[in-house]
Parts: structure tokens; C-alpha cells; sequence
């Protein structure tokens, strides 16, 4: 009976190392994020975001149901909709230019950015293809 339980303490022991290694394998593919990342937090979501909006811009034919209703009179919506999205890039450019070329600020340029990220956080939900 005591090499039953032996046997059946060893089959438990590598049931565990097997589980142990499959998670560090799973886990090895994400890294834990630097604290260089959160220190400069807009600088590293603008050189993530900056390119999807360019790309966004670039294959989009449609637009948000909704500016039908909220554009100016005589545009047209779709034209409303690209000239958002360059604001928001305009905003995202600007952080990811920010400290690589230590960039000075007019008090036009803020209130682009301004604008730029308002407009982002306003249609967060409609930013798909």
C-alpha cells in the first residue's frame, strides 16, 4: 500500500510541474509593462493610436449615422466624419511628436489637441471599419 501512495503522490507532483511549466510557457508571451510606460502614458497610447487612425482614415467609406443629423448645413457627413478623424490624428501626431522633438506649443496648437482628443473620446464607439 505505501508504493500505491508513493505512485500516486508522484502522479499528483508532476500533474502540478506539468501545470507549473504550461503556465509560465502561456505566461511567457506577455510581458509586464515598464514603468517608463506609465510614466509617459499619452506618448506611448499616441504611437499606438496615431497609426490606426491614419489607417482608419485611409480605408473608411462610411460614417456615423448620427452626423447626419449633427453636421453644418450643406456638408456632408462623410466629409464631417474625415475631418474629425484628422483632428483626433492631429491630437495623437502631436503627443507622439511630443518629446521626440521637443516640440514648443502655440496656444492654437492646444486648442487643436484639445479638440482632437474631445472629439476622440466623444466617438470612441464609432472608431471601427
Amino acid at each position: 500500500m505505501s508504493k500505491q501512495m508513493t505512485f500516486r503522490a508522484r502522479q499528483r507532483k508532476l500533474k502540478r510541474k506539468i501545470r507549473n511549466e504550461e503556465w509560465s510557457r502561456l505566461m511567457g508571451n506577455h510581458r509586464a509593462v515598464g514603468i517608463e510606460e506609465a510614466w509617459n502614458l499619452e506618448v506611448y497610447a499616441a504611437k499606438y493610436i496615431a497609426p490606426r487612425l491614419k489607417l482608419l482614415r485611409k480605408i473608411t467609406h462610411g460614417y456615423p449615422g448620427e452626423l447626419n443629423r449633427q453636421c453644418p448645413e450643406g456638408n456632408d457627413a462623410f466629409e464631417c466624419w474625415q475631418s474629425m478623424l484628422d483632428k483626433m490624428l492631429f491630437a495623437f501626431e502631436y503627443y507622439d511628436d511630443l518629446y521626440a522633438r521637443r516640440l514648443v506649443t502655440t496656444n492654437e496648437e492646444q486648442i487643436r489637441v484639445k479638440e482632437g482628443l474631445r472629439l476622440f473620446a466623444e466617438w470612441y464607439e464609432h472608431l471601427w471599419y
